[in-house]
């Protein structure tokens, strides 16, 4: 997964070879504490829908906190709803937590 932090930056996922998939662009970044992406969903991914992220990094009493919105736009069944929020839940509890700890 790469991260291009700039307005029109990508988030993308490179799988070699010149292969891959765009999740999202950058549409707003206001540094150092706010960054909003906008992803177009397929039907492959639950769409037809747009989704738009915004993360915030908050310091509260020395310490950071991470919040993340997804706000989904579009036709999305709660299945898919369901799998997005635990997928959210594994990547930021798990994962993201491991790796700025």
């Amino acid at each position: 997964m790469v991260l291009e932090p700039k307005l029109g930056g990508l988030f993308y996922e490179d799988a070699g070879k010149n292969e891959g998939f765009v999740w999202a662009t950058v549409i707003a970044l206001h540094s150092p504490n706010h960054l909003v992406l906008r992803g177009d969903l397929s039907p492959d991914f639950g769409g037809p829908a747009i989704s738009y992220l915004k993360f915030i990094l908050e310091e509260k009493k020395g310490a950071t906190t991470l919040n993340l919105q997804d706000t989904i736009m579009g036709t999305i069944s709660q299945k898919r709803l369901k799998e997005i929020r635990e997928r959210w839940k594994i990547l930021l509890d798990g994962l993201m937590k491991y790796c700025v700890e």
